[in-house]
């Protein structure tokens, strides 16, 4: 094996392992890891809800389309959500499986570990937004880490 692609594999497992140890505050609190499909999912239906509910133009399209123009990109985006949804749910799938198999290199007591650090993680973030409730202070930035 070429030191580049030790050094790519090598990189790709720390930083699975990292997310794993690390998950993001929306993982943390609900009885252990959480995949990122998870949360994914979760993301995505919250935004196939709005993507159905509202309709939006991209950034910054509103200041340069007509009227017609706006209603042909609306259409368009109706066109490709569904296919967009089917995409997404299969990607929700893959990484899943990914996150699964990840945790299965694991033994019972490392998974343990990882748990016992999110909840720590979870009690930290707890207590630091009952202190800037209590100070007023929300302009920190704060890190588990």
């Amino acid at each position: 094996m070429s030191k580049q692609s030790a050094f790519v594999l090598g990189t790709a497992t720390l930083l699975t392992v990292v997310g794993l140890l690390f998950p993001p505050p929306e993982a943390v609190g609900r009885g252990g890891p959480v995949s990122q499909a998870t949360l994914l999912q979760e993301k995505s239906e919250t935004e196939a809800k709005a993507r159905r509910g509202s309709r939006r133009l991209p950034l910054y399209y509103a200041r340069v389309v007509s009227s017609e123009q706006r209603e042909r990109i609306y259409e368009i985006q109706a066109e490709y959500a569904e296919e967009i949804e089917v995409i997404e749910n299969e990607l929700k799938k893959k990484m899943n499986e990914r996150d699964q198999a990840v945790q299965a290199v694991l033994s019972v007591e490392q998974l343990d570990e990882v748990k016992r650090w999110i909840s720590e993680a979870k009690k930290r973030r707890a207590q630091r937004q009952e202190e800037k409730k209590t100070t007023g202070n929300s302009g920190e930035a704060d890190s588990d880490r």
